[in-house]
């Protein structure tokens, strides 16, 4: 989505598609779902990374000489090398976390999608709940925080500029429904 501005040559984008690396956003019938970037979830990688530390360890024990106790050292080098073969190529959780926000009934859900593709939703907040949205971190990876009835919960993972901008998105919501309610009733 690229907006004009009034100069016919200066075109702005907004800030979840300038970022390195944005949020997926799906429109629904009802609102929009966010999810957040799996890149930037560090469950898979950090064991990828375990694993591979593990077998390099296991060969370079296994080839420093040493004549008393290389039973041992062959023991040890090899339960380094499967264990770490082990962390290297298992299968991660994979999970990756989505924010819907239903706008016709005034409600965020947090959902967790497993590998199959099948979602548990969570977590609910109806929008009149709702006190605050923060985005906390800094770097490449921060995570955006839903202030609710005094309690701090994480909704997504990503970029920092891609979760400002969907904190606006999201913020700019709850002050048209909190609006819309105060004019109806």
């Amino acid at each position: 989505m690229t907006l004009q501005a009034d100069a016919p040559n200066l075109l702005v984008q907004p800030a979840h598609e300038r970022a390195e690396r944005p949020l997926e956003m799906m429109k629904t019938a009802t609102g929009y779902v966010l999810s957040e970037d799996p890149a930037l979830v560090p469950t898979v990688v950090m064991g990828r990374f375990m694993g591979v530390c593990c077998v390099l360890a296991g060969l370079g024990l296994f080839l420093i000489p040493v004549s008393a106790g290389w039973l041992a050292q062959l023991v040890l080098s090899v339960a380094l090398m499967v264990v770490g073969g082990l962390f290297a190529t298992r299968r991660g959780q994979n999970r990756q976390t989505e924010v819907e926000v239903d706008q016709k009934r005034g409600v965020l859900r947090k959902r967790i999608v497993e590998r199959g593709g099948v979602s548990h939703t969570v977590a609910q907040f109806p929008f009149c709940e709702v006190r605050g949205l923060e985005v906390e971190g800094s770097g490449k990876r921060s995570a955006l925080v839903l202030d609710h009835g005094g309690r701090r919960r994480p909704l997504l993972v990503g970029a920092p500029e891609a979760l400002h901008s969907a904190a606006h998105m999201i913020g700019m919501d709850l002050l048209r429904a909190r609006q819309e309610r105060q004019e109806q009733g």
